[in-house]
């Protein structure tokens, strides 16, 4: 039997090889024309917009028929670091997310990228988000709890040495046994204005989590994952008869970049939609697209 009789067996729809071959064009599906033209015209756009009011970029990708890609902060220094949901993302044409963790007064970049499209990278404009001279506190996975400080005083950091000293009676130096020296661990202190403000503290630092702690270029534009390791308050002489001042201390040590999502706040709720709305089109009506009203409670 001649060997152009078998190409259908051989290259057919039901071939092994479309199962284990990479060069037969059934290994993966099609993006469809549309989906090719547009990346063959456009390719990937990404664009960043800073909310000052909120310390946080909105990122959005649009890249059509990409289903996922990698996004990326890029400082000045050339670093990179993976934004929150961006790791990877999950495209199907559009994305975006909040960037609470953009450093502030820092211009910097987005970048995307895909397994699906070798070699091609979109890229943003550059932007600036602005601290107003004040930091910050946030909770990366619970950004909804994040607060702003005015901070009074930036105390001195120490890093402890891990070390072991034995002194053995019979020579005259130490025996030393070390490790990695530690990380800094300091103090800072703010003020708050009443207990509303203690009880946004106690809020943020009630599940225990690592935070970010951001500071002003006035503070010298650190930014720190830390733990808390105790809270403080010192109660001052009030400025006004309704209005107590105390100034709060954390104590804290710096650690890594913790992992897991961003979540919405208590409020983001599906039960909070039925509440406020009597159907899901009251919902979409005020939204332009579903990825709108996706970002919508941030």
């Amino acid at each position: 039997m001649p060997a152009s009789s078998r190409l259908a067996d051989l290259f057919g729809v039901g071939s092994p090889l479309r199962r284990t071959a990479g060069l037969l064009p059934g290994l993966h599906p099609s993006d469809g024309w549309p989906a090719i033209a547009a990346n063959g015209l456009w390719g990937g756009h990404l664009a960043a917009t800073p909310d000052p009011a909120g310390s946080r970029v909105r990122v959005d990708l649009y890249w059509p028929g990409i289903r996922e890609a990698t996004v990326v902060r890029v400082h000045p220094d050339g670093s990179t670091h993976q934004v929150r949901g961006g790791d990877p993302a999950l495209v199907c044409t559009g994305w975006a997310r909040w960037d609470y963790e953009a450093p502030l007064d820092v211009e910097v970049t987005y970048q995307a990228t895909s397994p699906e499209r070798d070699g091609s990278t979109a890229v943003s404009d550059a932007v600036t988000l602005a601290s107003g001279t004040e930091a910050w506190l946030k909770h990366p996975t619970r950004p909804s709890l994040n607060l702003l400080l005015t901070i009074r005083s930036l105390g001195p950091r120490q890093r402890q040495a891990r070390r072991g000293v034995l002194v053995a009676p019979l020579r005259p130096d130490p025996i030393v046994v070390h490790g990695a020296f530690g990380a800094p661990s300091g103090l800072v202190t703010v003020e708050t204005d009443g207990d509303a403000d203690l009880a946004a503290i106690d809020a943020i630092l009630a599940d225990g989590s690592d935070l970010l702690l951001q500071l002003p270029p006035e503070w010298g534009s650190h930014q720190w994952y830390v733990s808390v390791d105790r809270r403080g308050a010192d109660r001052l002489e009030p400025l006004l008869p309704t209005l107590l001042v105390e100034h709060v201390s954390l104590a804290f040590d710096v650690t890594a970049r913790p992992d897991g999502e961003a979540e919405g706040g208590d409020d983001h709720t599906y039960q909070v939609l039925a509440d406020a709305y009597g159907s899901y089109n009251g919902v979409r009506a005020g939204e332009t697209s579903y990825l709108e009203m996706s970002m919508a409670p941030g």
